[in-house]
């Protein structure tokens, strides 16, 4: 498909998904009574449609493009008068129900059967306001900055945002986020999926998630000499002559450090209750069962990656080739 094709595809799926909002627009406003009750030059619907059809011109430059340079142009004003009537959980909404129409359109794209789901996070540059103390960014001898926070579930294989969450930057964190979408994701994907993610979001919590989820993932760890989950263990014994090894993690999470646990230390793994979301008040033991690999990237260097993949189906070579389309690049195995 060009892309013009392409292009025509998605107005043709959008537009009804558009439209659907507009029905519903009573629960996305802050006044339902009032709010677009009237006929306006800027109507419920013409706001999500500029919103989505702005470029990067100043305001009444993009009013006047989107309504084709009419005398009668509303002023930016009038837009935000609108946009303050408008609770941002419209284009989630409107995000949603259009992400879902594409996931049901023809038949997916997938590796050995599941659907690459990388996640990631991203700055996002907003405009200068001192005063939004959840985003503003001081600087020394600079006027300083705003930004927002971006992490989202990106289908690789077939282009798509599966889900995504946008905070301010200060308030961000990778890990909830994460955390977040991943409880979403097994509620709401009909398609079991691989979740690929990069070293920021190593830790127990994430795995437990993970797990209790029913998906499969692959998650980059931190080496071996820094302080990562892998520091604390060794696998020297299973290396083969390039280095590499195919092994396991099988501990048991616990905040409790009895004697007895501390004597058996090889069998358990602290982390403390505030930083583990899967301890019962009858139950404070999560066990947990892990497939650590290591793999040679270069002459000099080795990716380490945690995961629930079968090994007999994901050999090394398989994973190397799957944690590189994370980035965009290789081959698709049949």
């Amino acid at each position: 498909m060009d892309d013009e094709a392409f292009v025509a595809n998605v107005r043709r799926i959008l537009k009804p998904c558009i439209e659907d909002l507009d029905s519903v627009k009573w629960m996305f406003v802050t006044n339902p009574d009032k709010d677009f009750t009237r006929n306006r030059k800027i109507s419920f619907e013409n706001f999500i449609n500029i919103c989505l059809q702005m470029e990067s011109g100043a305001l009444q430059n993009e009013l006047l493009k989107y309504y084709n340079y009419s005398e009668d142009t509303p002023t930016k004003s009038a837009f935000c008068q609108q946009r303050a009537k408008v609770r941002p959980e419209a284009l989630e909404f409107l995000f949603r129900i259009f992400t879902e129409i594409l996931l049901d359109l023809g038949t997916p794209k997938t590796f050995k059967g599941f659907r690459l789901l990388a996640c990631d996070g991203s700055d996002i540059n907003i405009p200068y306001n001192p005063e939004d103390a959840e985003s503003f960014h001081q600087c020394a001898n600079k006027k300083g900055y705003n930004q927002l926070h971006l992490n989202a579930f990106f289908d690789i294989l077939n282009g798509i945002y599966v889900d995504c969450i946008l905070k301010p930057d200060r308030k961000s964190h990778e890990r909830c986020a994460f955390n977040t979408m991943i409880d979403r994701l097994s509620l709401n994907l009909k398609t079991q999926s691989i979740l690929i993610a990069d070293r920021g979001y190593e830790s127990y919590n994430v795995f437990a998630h993970l797990l209790k989820s029913g998906q499969k993932f692959l998650v980059r760890l931190k080496d071996e000499n820094s302080n990562g989950i892998i520091s604390t263990w060794n696998f020297d014994s299973i290396r083969n002559e390039n280095g590499e090894f195919d092994g396991t993690i099988n501990t048991t999470i616990t905040w409790k450090q009895t004697n007895e646990i501390k004597e058996n230390w090889q069998s358990y793994t602290y982390v403390a209750k505030g930083k583990f979301d899967f301890y019962e008040d009858d139950d404070p033991f999560f066990p947990m069962n892990l497939r650590i690999v290591c793999i040679k990237a270069t002459s000099d260097s080795y990716v380490y990656l945690a995961t629930n993949l079968n090994v007999d189906e994901f050999s090394l070579p398989v994973l190397k080739e799957l944690y590189h389309l994370r980035w965009g690049g290789g081959n698709v195995l049949p």
